[in-house]
């Protein structure tokens, strides 16, 4: 779902100049190079205030203005101010996509504050309406400006709690969740430990007092490290599984959606309180199997330690790396629905070629195991952005370059993006007997491909 606005006749529009002449701080734009003009694709945010970033798209001199559903007021008035902008400068008029073309004049009077308030209330109230009545399998995954956020119980109940704030909380929670990594909070980190003969592994975090943590529910335990009651001086370890925390932890917890956690510097009582009632439900890692996973990812010690070691996760933390293996599915249903729906054969030929890591993998150390990835689980990957317009799948395909960039560096990341480029094309360009889309790149694959090179910042080919 989203909201777009369109303006005909804008081809000459210059992103970088409307960019500088925005009455806005710290504007991000995620494409590489928009120095000669509006490229095809750019996604456009406020750092450290946006929630979701707004979508530019600029085709047969129509610019595309696009606000995805679940942004906050901020991110309507900065789609907004770019509209007003290159409108008021061509001196075209604005046609909303649910109302008639219309002045510039009229639209700022039909589309000011009042309803970019009220939009973004009334897209969080279907969010609400679809929690309720249970309309979607799982949780609920929109991608952020730089985060995922998972919508579920653990996020909408606590907030629901107050019908009256539940908008400025819900954006305050996604927000904080896109840059926490700018706030003084250890974590989130995750660490693990192998089972001696055994190829399973045990995946936890670790907490201690005074030192607010975020932690990723991709831990199956938390480990609370405090003082030895019997032995002055000397640090214990108590370990309880991740669902047996949260229910400790109880309200304590800020819960920044679904799949982080993020807790206060627990101090004084309130620390020693948090250890006595973990002490109660004390285990070890391998007391629950149903817990433990392949040791295929990590050894023992956390993500970007075994990247320094030379094991195969590049720095990548678990969750992300969910990420970057639903951009590798999000690309084929992108290339792949270009012309049309996607139908059963299509899936299950892509799923072999997944299965084989015989797609676009050359060049890229990253590709073989964001393939290997999306292989594990394909079905579900499948359902869950079946769920997602072409919008989000298109963000999240442009998040997975700036993950990899982040933990494994531009060097990877410029790899990933070109051998996630090449499995585009070669879907494209497929003969019939490989996905039986046709020898010719049809002109829609051709701009989904341009707009794809847009996502993953490739200098023109």
């Amino acid at each position: 779902m989203s909201h777009s606005f369109y303006i005909r006749g804008v081809g000459d529009a210059s992103l970088k100049q409307t960019i500088d002449a925005l009455p806005f701080e710290d504007l991000v734009v995620d494409t590489q190079d928009y120095n000669g003009g509006w490229p095809e694709i750019a996604h456009i945010y406020q750092d450290n205030v946006s929630v979701r970033a707004i979508e530019t798209a600029m085709e047969d001199d129509t610019l595309q203005v696009r606000i995805m559903a679940y942004s906050s007021p901020e991110d309507f008035r900065l789609a907004a101010a770019i509209v007003d902008h290159v409108a008021s400068k061509y001196g075209k008029d604005v046609d909303p996509e649910d109302n008639e073309t219309m002045t510039v004049e009229r639209w700022r009077d039909e589309y000011g504050d009042t309803w970019q308030k009220e939009q973004a209330r009334t897209y969080l109230q279907m969010l609400v309406s679809m929690y309720q009545d249970d309309r979607y399998e799982g949780n609920l995954r929109m991608w952020g400006t730089r985060q995922e956020l998972e919508v579920g119980p653990r996020l909408m109940e606590p907030l629901l709690e107050d019908p009256q704030n539940f908008t400025s909380n819900f954006f305050d929670r996604f927000r904080r969740l896109n840059y926490l990594d700018r706030e003084d909070v250890f974590g989130p980190s995750l660490l693990a430990v192998s089972q001696e003969g055994s190829d399973k592994q045990a995946v936890f975090s670790v907490l201690g007092d005074d030192v607010p943590t975020a932690l990723s529910t991709q831990a199956g335990f938390v480990a609370l490290a405090h003082d030895d009651p019997d032995s002055s001086g000397e640090r214990a370890q108590t370990i309880v599984t991740f669902e047996d925390f949260a229910n400790i932890a109880g309200d304590s917890l800020t819960w920044l959606g679904d799949g982080m956690a993020l807790t206060p510097p627990y101090v004084g009582e309130q620390w020693q309180a948090l250890v006595e009632a973990a002490q109660e439900k004390k285990t070890d890692f391998f007391s629950h199997p149903e817990l433990l996973r392949d040791s295929d990812a990590s050894e023992s010690g956390d993500a970007g330690e075994a990247a320094e070691n030379g094991d195969d996760t590049f720095g990548i933390p678990d969750d992300h790396w969910n990420i970057v293996a639903h951009s590798v599915v999000a690309t084929f249903l992108l290339i792949a629905g270009a012309d049309g729906s996607v139908d059963k054969e299509e899936v299950t030929a892509f799923q072999t070629k997944v299965l084989e890591g015989a797609v676009g993998a050359s060049g890229s150390e990253i590709m073989p195991r964001a393939m290997l990835q999306a292989a594990m689980g394909f079905e579900e990957r499948l359902q869950d952005l079946a769920q997602r317009d072409a919008a989000e799948m298109a963000q999240l395909i442009a998040g997975s370059r700036q993950l990899v960039a982040r933990y494994a560096g531009d060097d990877h990341a410029e790899a990933f993006a070109q051998a996630l480029y090449a499995m585009a094309e070669s879907i494209a360009s497929a003969s019939g007997g490989f996905l039986g889309f046709g020898s010719k790149i049809s002109k829609e694959e051709k701009a989904m491909l341009n707009g794809l090179r847009g996502l993953l910042q490739l200098a023109d080919a």
